[in-house]
């Protein structure tokens, strides 16, 4: 049920959206420390400096 709502309703920024924002907010990288199996869900760390 969750899976067919995310599929068919949610569409998140894209990698590329996220970099230019965070960019433009002063930050170098980012990491991503996790990406769930279905690529639905993923954790990024943002460092500055």
């Amino acid at each position: 049920m969750v899976e067919e709502h995310i599929l068919a309703s949610d569409f998140p920024e894209t990698l590329q959206t996220l970099q230019e924002i965070f960019q433009k907010s002063g930050f170098t990288r980012f990491e991503r420390l996790y990406l769930d199996p279905l690529n639905t869900t993923q954790l990024l760390c943002f460092f500055k400096g």
